[in-house]
């Protein structure tokens, strides 16, 4: 349901306001509505973690050298790298690992 509200404004904040909706082209109603909705609407940081979530925190227990940029590299390559290419993959991210400042060139995708 809609409501007419009366605010009083200074006239210059008017008249940039109705240049600012004209532009956007949106009511001057509807911008003070979605302003006003913005800045009131209750936060959802409240929430609750269902029974089944919290049954499952702390199942996984990973050491604290485990590295997940390599686990998932390893993922990807098994996953997306055809079988005849994983071992020139795998030896030349091992390169990349003993030496981070070297990279793949052109040479080595063409082998």
């Amino acid at each position: 349901m809609k409501t007419k509200l009366t605010i009083h404004l200074k006239k210059e904040v008017i008249e940039r306001a109705k240049d600012y909706a004209r532009v956007h082209k949106i009511s001057l109603s509807k911008m003070i509505e979605s302003y006003l909705e913005a800045i009131t609407e209750t936060k959802k940081d409240d929430f609750q973690i269902t029974p089944l979530v919290e049954s499952l925190s702390g199942v996984i227990h990973l050491s604290y050298d485990f590295d997940i940029k390599k686990e998932y590299s390893n993922y990807l390559t098994e996953k997306y790298i055809p079988k005849e290419h994983k071992e020139i993959v795998r030896n030349r991210f091992q390169k990349i690992e003993e030496n981070p400042e070297s990279c793949l060139s052109w040479e080595d995708i063409d082998r």
